[in-house]
């Protein structure tokens, strides 16, 4: 199976949303397909193929209104497409948890959360993104929106299920603030850090180690001015904002002016000023070189006299996109810190006291149209200038977006030219391009192994690395295996859609909370005009080859297989060749058993289906010249549930006949089919007509001290009865040598695992409709006999349910007569007929059965019909040697 686009939530009403940013835009007709939309150029024909000063031309004094009118048409066609290209101008970022999405453009910001829509209960996505809070932000006209971030924050309870406490929105701004706000639109926290515009945020957040001796990741929020760059502490940054968050609702509450100091930012600042222009960036994480690299650093860096430390140091590695160079790799040695002014600490909590106050004061009434007394700008720390360590130098290429991968391995950049470079991070070199992608949006997507085989560590999985990039212009999406690999999907969609890959998970996890915490919903995210918010779906095998992508497609098989039964609850049309195409689609025979067992414990599918797929199944193992050793277990498998499924059918057929009357009378029955005397059929009539009396209407007591409930679960479905046997999966040389002779084939035989109630349903089953006269014994027993069952088991069975109840007439022991009868001519006679000095083994079972019994006529009534089975059997006995 590819790899596909699936929904992941949808817009309430996208629309509204445009007409809240573009309220002037002009509504334009959409065209049948978006993707390939047409718009009209005109190009002034100012110049002729002959002579430009013939003065006998018309000049065109009369044609003012026409050109109007063109002029007109042309702009109405670029609004219209400006109108449809709003997304591509707007500032969008989703939260990772799929709960929250941001949108801005210049001073507006909308923010939207996941509401339940009662309306599409059942559906695929049943909840849309609605509209919670809308404002105008900034202090004047000249501060616009320049960067948005949706920060989830880790619950510290227990009962969230990993779910995110709440959102933090982040919106920068041009004239350098960064200010932190709720899902709800109060402001929480403001800070100017840098004298600068805002550009971007990036963030990162934990992740465990991988292997043993990588570095875990921790909490940082990265920010991203002109000309430098501040990284946050994730756990200062918490701290803070759930601090301002409980300020907030303790203003709200009582309306005091309490307000306590929250704790300060921990950041650090870098300048880079070694790179002319930087138009992004990406944090790589903290690196410690090997003892080669720091040696080969340290000489290029400080000549021949450098000093070279006993241990190499962790350095922060920052790469960047621009011009001068196109890639630039930073180093920050860690290991020092930067002083927090007190001037810095003290402005940040003026700007929360102020702005706790002025919210406050909108909510209780007082103080709402005050005037805002103007604050100091604070001091703003110095940068500590990074010195740019290697780059990839291209005067002409000026680098737009830089993309790191979820490993931290390779990075995509796109450029002026319409390229694609992907990057080694590592070595710092580019190992692919890819050309005509003018415009692209990038993303990665991590795929993760997935561990279907029992005993082996989850721990142990292989990761696969994918590329989207999402070209525009040309309406196409497509999926690149990194870092040489093919393309391995490609998806016609609209020219106006977004791509967006958040690249961080929820904020505040650690070691221990991670465990069993699902951080983000999706790694890759496009959205769609319509819309519609959609995810990439890749099976793990398109990153395999040869041997290994077999057991990996396979195993995606498998899975679309139990999603297909599981979404399904009854049989429809259509789902006999679906599944039957999967399990020929099947390569592996470990994983096709395995998909076969999951078909025969679908309950609701009908037992036509299941042999049909189990005879599909079996004609292509036998077309195959050779069979390896899991073919071979996989057919006798096969071969074992198609006669089981025979027996149910065949059975089940019986049962449903007409019974027939009784011909022959008790006395009868006795004498001509026991073959008992007349006065042992006497003398067995009066104790069973003495047993009645006892048990009659005069005794109350006694007729009321069993009670029993009537089975309302219906006929035994078809699972339950294959569940109740086993089959012996061992094979061996001398299996394969004699499998084709009947005494050979495989010996089916009642689980151990049945419970009571189960053996009891399956008796009931086998023998019920025979004691109802719906069929004949011999009839039943030839079925019996061809699924190779054991009769000792088939003896056990049958005398248990006799046995399961009282109420047995002497009309019923003519069946009984005939099945035991049967039953005991299938086992060995050395286990039947033994000395007059030795106990028969197998009489010995049907003694133990009766006498271990409550209900006393079933009981009287089968021991005299073994006890006529035995005398015959006595009869026939051979000569003793």
């Amino acid at each position: 199976m590819s790899c596909q686009l699936s929904a992941l939530s949808k817009f309430h009403d996208i629309g509204a949303i445009k007409r809240y940013f573009f309220p002037t835009s002009k509504e334009g007709t959409p065209s049948r397909n978006d993707g390939t939309s047409s718009t009209t150029y005109h190009r002034p024909e100012t110049e002729t193929d002959g002579d430009t000063d013939n003065w006998d031309q018309d000049w065109g004094f009369d044609d003012q209104e026409a050109t109007t009118e063109e002029e007109s048409e042309s702009t109405d066609a670029g609004g219209h497409e400006d109108h449809k290209n709003w997304l591509q101008s707007c500032l969008v970022s989703l939260s990772p948890t799929n709960d929250v999405i941001a949108i801005a453009h210049e001073h507006r910001i909308c923010v939207l959360a996941q509401k339940w829509d009662p309306k599409k209960k059942g559906e695929e996505i049943d909840s849309n993104l609605t509209t919670i809070w809308e404002a105008t932000l900034g202090v004047d006209e000249r501060e616009t929106i320049t960067a948005l971030l949706c920060l989830p924050l880790a619950s510290q309870k227990r009962s969230t299920q990993g779910g995110p406490d709440w959102t933090c929105i982040f919106v920068g701004f041009s004239s350098g603030y960064v200010r932190m706000y709720s899902q709800n639109g109060v402001l929480l926290l403001s800070q100017l850090l840098h004298l600068e515009r805002i550009e971007k945020f990036k963030c990162r957040t934990y992740s465990p180690p991988r292997f043993l001796g990588m570095a875990e990741t921790h909490d940082e929020l990265l920010i991203m001015y002109t000309k430098a760059i501040v990284s946050i502490d994730g756990f200062s940054l918490i701290q803070s904002l759930r601090a301002c968050c409980n300020q907030v609702a303790r203003a709200t509450a009582s309306g005091t002016e309490n307000l306590l100091q929250p704790p300060p930012l921990v950041y650090k600042k870098w300048s880079l000023g070694d790179q002319e222009k930087v138009s992004d960036y990406v944090s790589c994480g903290v690196v410690c070189a090997n003892p080669f690299d720091q040696l080969k650093a340290a000489s290029l860096l400080g000549g021949f006299k450098a000093t070279v430390k006993t241990s190499p140091p962790a350095m922060s590695v920052f790469m960047t996109t621009g011009t001068g160079p196109y890639v630039g790799f930073f180093y920050a040695v860690e290991g020092f810190t930067q002083p927090i002014l007190s001037e810095v600490a003290i402005a940040m909590a003026n700007k929360i006291k102020s702005a706790l106050i002025t919210a406050a004061s909108g909510w209780l009434g007082f103080g709402a149209k005050g005037k805002e007394e103007k604050e100091k700008l604070p001091k703003i720390e110095p940068a500590v200038l990074l010195p740019l360590r290697y780059g990839l130098p291209d005067k002409r290429r000026s680098g737009e977006v830089i993309m790191l991968s979820s490993c931290n391995n390779y990075a995509a950049t796109t450029d002026s030219f319409g390229r694609v470079i992907l990057i080694d991070v590592q070595r710092g070199i580019a190992v692919r391009m890819w050309k005509g992608y003018r415009d692209a949006q990038l993303g990665w997507l991590e795929v993760k192994e997935e561990n279907v085989e029992p005993g082996r560590n989850s721990d142990h999985y292989r990761i696969a690395q994918f590329l989207i990039i999402y070209a525009p212009r040309r309406g196409i999406l497509e999926v690149w295996l990194s870092a040489h690999g093919p393309r391995v999907a490609a998806f016609n969609v609209s020219k106006y859609c977004r791509l967006l890959c958040p690249c961080y998970g929820m904020m505040g996890l650690n070691n221990v909370t991670c465990r069993g915490t699902k951080s983000r919903a999706f790694q890759c995210a496009l959205i769609d005009p319509d819309g519609v918010i959609k995810t990439v779906d890749i099976p793990f095998h398109l990153a395999l080859s040869d041997k290994s992508s077999k057991r990996a497609r396979d195993l995606h098989l498998l899975k679309k297989l139990k999603n297909i039964l599981k979404e399904s609850s009854e049989d429809r049309e259509g789902l006999e060749e679906t599944i039957i195409e999967l399990l020929s689609d099947m390569k592996v025979a470990s994983i096709a058993h395995q998909a076969i067992e999951r078909v025969l414990s679908t309950r609701y599918l009908p037992v036509k289906l299941m042999q049909n797929v189990v005879k599909t199944c079996i004609k292509k193992l036998d077309s195959r010249d050779s069979l390896d050793l899991d073919s071979k277990m996989m057919l006798r498998f096969c071969k074992t549930q198609r006669s089981l499924l025979t027996l149910y059918d065949t059975v089940s057929q019986l049962n449903q006949a007409q019974p027939e009357a009784t011909k022959l009378s008790d006395v009868q029955v006795l004498t001509e089919v026991l073959g008992l005397p007349l006065h042992e059929t006497t003398a067995a009539l009066n104790l069973l007509r003495q047993q009645d009396l006892l048990t009659s209407t005069s005794c109350p007591a006694k007729q009321a001290s069993k009670v029993t409930f009537k089975d309302a679960s219906g006929p035994l479905a078809a699972t339950s009865f294959l569940h109740a046997f086993s089959y012996r999966t061992l094979l061996s040389n001398e299996d394969d040598a004699a499998a084709s002779t009947p005494s050979k084939q495989t010996q089916i035989t009642i689980s151990k695992e049945v419970t009571e109630e189960r053996r009891l349903a399956l008796a009931d089953f086998l023998f019920g409709g025979c004691f109802n006269n719906c069929c004949q014994a011999q009839e039943l027993m030839s079925v019996i006999q061809s699924s190779h069952l054991p009769p000792a088991q088939l003896m056990n069975l049958l005398l248990f349910h006799w046995l399961s109840v009282n109420d047995r007439s002497v009309s019923m022991l003519a069946n009984l007569y005939e099945l035991v009868k049967s039953i005991t001519a299938l086992a060995d006679v050395s286990e039947v007929v033994v000395d007059p000095n030795l106990s028969s083994a197998w009489w010995q079972q049907v003694r133990s059965l009766c006498s271990q019994s409550e209900n006393c006529r079933a009981a009287f009534l089968a021991v005299l019909a073994c006890k006529s089975i035995a005398s015959n059997t006595l009869g026939i006995r051979p000569k003793a040697k």
